[in-house]
């Protein structure tokens, strides 16, 4: 048995005839086939990656993929079925995912390292993120803040526009232009509004993210508990850089006061200086100017999560889920990309806490707000075949196929 985790694999490899996107959720085969992963299932790889072979027991799974959450063994036995059917790998004759009887599981395929991602790579993987958005839900809780909900202002330059939607796509690049964006915007005579509290959030992500963009050795994390749990916020160069944040962000809340995301991203940056309290306090005056606001709700949800208060985390999101619907009409263009994936991840919380009634009712009412969301119907789907509903199980996915064109591989 292994210690997991000490030889870090880059989040793009070759796994057989598969190219392996981790950061993208995405496989896709010599062939031109392409799967999706979701989250968990996703970072099931990349735990089997890192292991170069050796056996991953149980036991370490449980911790490195639900941490500090209490899950069904039948949960882990459904992500690597998710994972082998992902993969097209047959359980009775395995090619990928071997399972050893009671000791765990390993990866039979070594990874293969990408050499030089080509321009065109990369420009498939950024396409295929906004489908995958229940993974950015994911690390929207705990490494981001979307600096802005409300569309920038005609005040606002265009080089903080191009800082916003470049931090969005979550990409060690994109940040790292959203960054220079945001300092020529707080270069000019007057600093422009959303400059400060962006570039700010942009150096907490750099911090729990990418940390080599500082210098460091350390790879990051998608979460600010694991990143918090790993020391990355610890070193030297963290530490120097939480503190520019911090004050860009305290200066950002001085400039104003009532400004909902800007006292988000303050609870953003203490929570990555592990100041709990303080960052709830942060929260608690966000929501006291725009109850509404929805960002602040799933930030304080990875907060509960974070001090073990399960109950009201999901609360969080629900309400997160419900302020969205309140908000809709007013801006649209920003709510529609996260709130299927916010109701998909709500789902799979009832699902790993075994409210599997509560997980239908979820994934229903995704599918009502939105038909034919494919995260939603591959959830769901799953959810279907796990209660014995085989039938209502393929009758969603022919129907899914029959009005997209598109495939998708349902269980069963």
């Amino acid at each position: 048995m292994i210690c997991v985790g000490s030889s870090a694999k880059p989040s793009s490899f070759r796994l057989g005839s598969w190219t392996v996107d981790l950061s993208a959720g995405r496989l896709e085969n010599t062939a031109g086939s392409a799967q999706r992963l979701e989250p968990k299932v996703a970072d099931l790889l990349r735990i089997l990656a890192e292991a170069d072979g050796q056996v991953v027991s149980r036991e370490t799974l449980f911790d490195r993929l639900w941490p500090g959450v209490t899950v069904g063994e039948d949960t882990l036995t459904r992500c690597v079925f998710k994972l082998r059917r992902a993969l097209g790998d047959d359980p009775k004759a395995p090619s990928f995912v071997e399972t050893v009887p009671k000791r765990g599981y390993r990866l039979m395929v070594s990874p293969e390292p990408l050499e030089h991602a080509s321009q065109d790579t990369a420009v498939a993987s950024r396409r295929w993120l906004p489908a995958g958005l229940a993974a950015a839900i994911v690390l929207l809780i705990g490494a981001t803040a979307l600096v802005s909900q409300e569309p920038v202002g005609h005040d606002a330059s265009v080089d903080v526009q191009r800082a916003h939607d470049r931090y969005m796509l979550f990409t060690r690049a994109d940040n790292e232009a959203a960054i220079d964006l945001y300092q020529r915007a707080l270069s000019k005579p007057k600093p422009e509004p959303g400059a400060e509290a962006g570039l700010a959030a942009a150096l907490v992500q750099r911090v729990v993210r990418w940390p080599e963009a500082m210098g460091s050795e350390r790879k990051g994390t998608s979460t600010m508990h694991a990143a918090l749990s790993l020391g990355l916020t610890e070193t030297p160069e963290a530490q120097e850089t939480l503190l520019r944040a911090q004050a860009l962000a305290e200066r950002s809340v001085r400039r104003h006061p009532g400004d909902a995301d800007a006292w988000r991203v303050v609870g953003l940056v203490r929570t990555a200086q592990n100041d709990i309290d303080g960052a709830l306090e942060a929260y608690d005056n966000a929501l006291h100017h725009d109850p509404q606001n929805w960002g602040v709700q799933i930030n304080l949800s990875e907060l509960y999560d974070m001090r073990g208060e399960k109950q009201r985390a999901y609360a969080a999101l629900t309400g997160a889920y419900e302020a969205m619907g309140r908000s809709y009409h007013s801006s649209p263009q920003h709510i529609a990309p996260w709130r299927a994936p916010l109701g998909v991840l709500i789902a799979r919380r009832d699902e790993e806490a075994g409210r599997l009634d509560d997980a239908e009712a979820w994934y229903r009412r995704v599918l009502r707000d939105e038909p034919l969301h494919e995260d939603a119907t591959v959830g769901f789907a799953a959810l279907l075949a796990s209660t014995g509903r085989d039938n209502d199980m393929h009758r969603l996915c022919n129907d899914y196929e029959e009005r997209t064109g598109q495939s998708l591989s349902c269980a069963g």
